[in-house]
């Protein structure tokens, strides 16, 4: 799996000025293209006593989390699948503050880390 992020591309008009331009961030599994941003959602953020996470590819099928917070302190995490590609995240014993999730998947080598707020 390779990951492209930066990744900046250009369209131009008739007249050779670029008329787009835009910065993508995504992932690579096999012949499909994954984009994070809209194949997984993280809900409610802020949390207060869970967090979810949707995953909407078929690509994503082994998924562990890993939870730190902003300083690198490395949380226990307690998931409960909800059917769907939903896991439920427990997260109510939580300090207030910014965390960040981690969302890996062993069959594609997939890893992101997305950002949420306890409150």
């Amino acid at each position: 799996m390779m990951i492209g992020t930066g990744v900046q591309a250009q369209v131009r008009s008739g007249s050779g000025t670029p008329s787009y331009n835009t910065h993508k961030e995504f992932a690579f599994s096999g012949d499909r293209v994954i984009d994070p941003r809209s194949d997984v959602k993280l809900f409610p953020n802020p949390a207060v006593e869970y967090l979810i996470v949707e995953i909407n590819s078929q690509d994503l099928s082994s998924v562990s989390f890993e939870l730190n917070n902003i300083i690198g302190n490395n949380f226990d995490i307690r998931s409960e699948p909800m059917g769907n590609n939903r896991y439920k995240i427990y997260v109510k014993d939580l300090r207030p503050g910014y965390y960040f999730i981690t969302l890996k998947d062993d069959n594609s080598s997939y890893k992101r880390t997305y950002r949420f707020l306890k409150k």
